[in-house]
């Protein structure tokens, strides 16, 4: 009875397989038959550049399709061959090296940061400059910017013309 009980079982696991896989070939040749192209030879660069220029709403669509259907494909190999290991993070984007020194630079920019925003120096700046008059250089003319500064802040600044009296402007 046993043995009548397994046959009828491996007999119903195999016709219940093969039912399945001509489902799927179906479904395949279903699929094919509605999209007309064939994009599985296509390389990805061809893909890219008929997504970024064609103006076919079909082929647009099935470059979409074949474009989600190699995501997959590699999504699940990336999966299946991902070492499991103490050593590598999961998500990891970049190597390890990279990310510390990353993290050293990000730290010491921080502290020049704060060294900066510390240091309450007192500094200036002097710019040169030529005014523009209706659209032309006055030649020769040259005047000057000065900017003070009180630690990050400007506390005044002051035009020098060379025509004209000095400008100056206070913070506050």
């Amino acid at each position: 009875m046993r043995e009548h009980y397994n046959k009828i079982h491996l007999i119903s696991v195999v016709f219940i397989r093969f039912h399945t896989l001509q489902i799927l070939r179906r479904t395949r040749k279903d699929v094919n038959a509605k999209n007309k192209y064939d994009l599985s030879k296509w390389k990805y660069s061809e893909l890219r550049d008929t997504i970024n220029t064609s103006c076919d709403i079909e082929l647009l669509e099935a470059c979409r399709h074949e474009f989600h259907r190699r995501l997959k494909v590699y999504h699940a190999w990336k999966a299946k061959n991902r070492k499991r290991t103490v050593t590598t993070y999961e998500d990891e984007r970049a190597p390890r090296s990279v990310l510390e020194s990353a993290a050293k630079s990000a730290q010491r920019t921080a502290q020049q940061k704060v060294a900066v925003l510390d240091n309450n120096g007192q500094r200036y700046f002097r710019i040169p400059f030529q005014r523009n008059n209706n659209n032309c250089v006055d030649q020769g003319k040259r005047g000057w910017w000065y900017a003070h500064f009180d630690g990050q802040y400007v506390a005044r600044q002051m035009e020098l013309h060379p025509d004209k009296g000095a400008i100056l402007l206070v913070a506050g």
